[in-house]
């Protein structure tokens, strides 16, 4: 296996200007040798076995199943970004789907990341709720906790999600509740303090980290801006996560959880 670096890159444009740059089909190209291949307008070509083929873009959301090199054969390992068959899994890539390979800096294993991350922060939530003797919001916190991990589980395997149901609402009623508290729990809109405590901030924390998966799916699934995304569904149930974390914190702004109201 070789590793060709943006080090590498430069070096060769000491001997003169570059307009492609070959490489075997066994080589890795690091991330920073790509964004300075594309910042000179250097054309990466991937020479397979009896041909050689300009490297073509590797999408966001791929099919499943294990990827056939050039010629038939099967690989242990294929790169995603050079073509390449590898017999080891070098430590900064990992599995996108099956023998596919990606560095750990793709969008959907960022996003990945951040989910698995959201969970560790709802966990806390319901350690903070449960010790606070919030019942309820425990297990309303679990429902949360659940569909996250639907969310997960459908990235990965490329799998429908199922409906939402959290709080006894399907995700419409959620996206209502949220944006008129008012109406249904006789509580304005909040904007969280110290003051409100360790499971109001507990629970903000988890829904903010929400946001941020929810911008993560964006970039690995909207590869095309003039497209639609590649998984509406897991975009719409991000943006419906959080807003069932704000009507958590309204519920317990408002008492609903025990405990009397927020001050």
């Amino acid at each position: 296996m070789k590793v060709l670096t943006e080090m590498d890159l430069r070096m060769a444009l000491k001997s003169g200007p570059l307009t492609t740059y070959t490489v075997t089909s066994d080589t890795i190209v690091t991330p920073s040798a790509r964004a300075f291949m594309a910042e000179k307008g250097i054309q990466l070509i991937v020479e397979q076995p009896g041909k050689a083929a300009v490297e073509p873009a590797v999408a966001a959301h791929v099919a499943p199943g294990p990827v056939e090199v050039q010629g038939g054969d099967k690989a242990r390992f294929v790169c995603m970004q050079c073509g390449g068959k590898l017999d080891e899994k070098p430590e900064f890539m990992t599995h996108l789907r099956g023998n596919r390979l990606v560095p750990k800096t793709h969008p959907r294993i960022k996003l990945r990341g951040l989910l698995d991350l959201t969970e560790s922060f709802i966990i806390h939530a319901q350690v903070e709720a449960s010790q606070a003797g919030m019942g309820d919001l425990v297990k309303h916190l679990d429902e949360l906790l659940d569909y996250t991990r639907q969310v997960l589980r459908a990235e990965v395997l490329d799998a429908a999600l199922p409906e939402m149901k959290i709080m006894g609402m399907t995700a419409a009623e959620i996206r209502e509740v949220s944006h008129n508290p008012a109406a249904t729990l006789g509580i304005k809109h909040i904007l969280p303090s110290y003051q409100m405590g360790p499971v109001m901030s507990a629970i903000n924390i988890a829904r903010t980290c929400i946001r941020q998966a929810e911008l993560y799916a964006v970039e690995a699934f909207w590869t095309d801006p003039f497209g639609e995304p590649a998984r509406k569904d897991i975009l719409e149930a991000l943006n419906r996560l959080s807003s069932a974390a704000y009507v958590m914190m309204c519920k317990l702004a408002a008492g609903k959880y025990g405990g009397g109201k927020s001050k």
